[in-house]
């Protein structure tokens, strides 16, 4: 079987959630061929099963082979800040940012790393200085909604959301992020059609379903926001939501 075929076995494997099959192609086809492209497919079918600790070792295997490759560094920051490494992620997306310094994305995910350290004032700037590379970015204005979200101050939040999504109408993040700053506003009929429709894009991000289920707690439409929360604790399996989920199971209990 040629490289190409394998690697083609493996990512329709991935695609079709056959994770085991997928990780048998990727690793085969690594033992002769070990490419950048490869390794990240093979990190992401080791995290869709939960295996966090050997999606780890194969980007860190990868970045001895390729220390230099931004993609593969994006992966394993990305993979610090969701294991709540947030100095090792702050290192890692400055390297990045020094490799690159036009690389806008990762002004704006250091930023997130230091909104959730409570850093706003920080964030602003770095959000600031992705707008300034790249004026018409969808994830820096997203992102800077998320500050100002975290902020309380959710009608510049709305704003900037609603940029972002129309810069980007087929991403869901800025549609789900409006649906959740229009719920904090009481605006729960709009929030629910943002939601809705930023489902409809990615029916897989589970925050989409909490906030639905928020949505339909306040409206006493308690069977809906119980079939909400429980796809939400099916789809989130990210170590950064355990106390999250843990308050979904808590407000389950209370209305079961």
């Amino acid at each position: 079987m040629t490289d190409e075929r394998l690697f083609d076995e493996g990512a329709q494997a991935l695609e079709q959630g056959d994770y085991r099959k997928a990780i048998d192609c990727f690793e085969e086809l690594l033992k002769e061929n070990p490419t950048t492209e490869t390794i990240l497919a093979l990190v992401e079918a080791y995290l869709e099963t939960g295996a966090h600790k050997k999606g780890y070792q194969w980007l860190k295997k990868g970045l001895e082979q390729f220390p230099q490759d931004i993609d593969l560094l994006f992966a394993l920051a990305d993979y610090y800040f969701e294991d709540g490494r947030h100095d090792e992620a702050l290192i890692t997306y400055q390297q990045i940012i020094e490799l690159d310094p036009e690389e806008a994305e990762a002004y704006v995910c250091k930023a997130m790393v230091l909104l959730s350290l409570d850093k706003a004032e920080e964030a602003v700037v770095l959000c600031q200085a992705a707008l300034k590379i790249q004026p018409d970015q969808s994830f820096a204005l997203n992102a800077l909604g998320d500050i100002y979200s975290q902020q309380g101050k959710f009608d510049a939040a709305v704003d900037l959301y609603r940029q972002a999504a129309e810069l980007d109408p087929e991403d869901s993040q800025p549609l789900l992020n409006l649906a959740d700053a229009l719920y904090e506003e009481g605006k729960l009929d709009e929030a629910e059609k943002c939601c809705i429709k930023g489902l409809e894009l990615d029916p897989g991000v589970a925050m989409g379903y909490f906030i639905l289920g928020s949505i339909c707690l306040d409206q006493e439409r308690t069977g809906e926001a119980i079939e909400h929360f429980e796809q939400f604790l099916r789809l989130e399996k990210s170590p950064s939501a355990k106390d999250l989920r843990a308050e979904v199971v808590a407000v389950l209990d209370g209305l079961k």
